[in-house]
């Protein structure tokens, strides 16, 4: 939690804690309240210090999100990267290579190059795209198919 929302939260808590006027100025309240005590509406003022606060943590989520987001894919660019490299020297350690399969590198190459920035369903099917090109060239580059 951030120190702007603990500050927000404290001055909401001592907004909302009022005497019902049984005290009078400099003087101690002689009448005690019941446990329950009447729940007053919020004021304008502590409503909006609230929404502030909810704002401020959803930004902070979002941005640990886009930060998560960023290191998943710099992590997936790297190990496609890799991948792709060991394709490479596999196709070209191939004295016969299947026709189409170096369009299909090129293709796979391309969608590496283009990486989205997204996340979610669309991130998902994205990698699930790339993987499953990844094992179609590899099962073809094999000896006997």
């Amino acid at each position: 939690m951030t120190h702007f929302i603990r500050v927000v939260l404290a001055l909401s808590l001592v907004t909302s804690c009022s005497t019902n006027g049984n005290e009078k100025q400099g003087s101690a309240s002689t009448t005690t309240e019941p446990a329950m005590a009447k729940v007053e509406p919020k004021t304008s003022a502590e409503k909006q210090s609230e929404d502030l606060a909810t704002q401020e943590v959803e930004r902070e989520r979002n941005e640990k999100q886009q930060a998560e987001d960023a290191k998943t894919r710099a992590t997936y660019q790297t190990t496609v990267e890799a991948r792709l490299a060991k394709l490479d020297a596999a196709i070209a350690a191939t004295k016969k290579v299947p026709a189409g399969l170096k369009a299909r590198r090129d293709e796979l190459a391309k969608q590496i190059r283009e990486m989205p920035a997204t996340s979610g369903t669309a991130w998902l099917s994205y990698t699930e795209g790339v993987d499953a090109s990844f094992v179609k060239i590899e099962h073809d580059l094999r000896p006997g198919n």
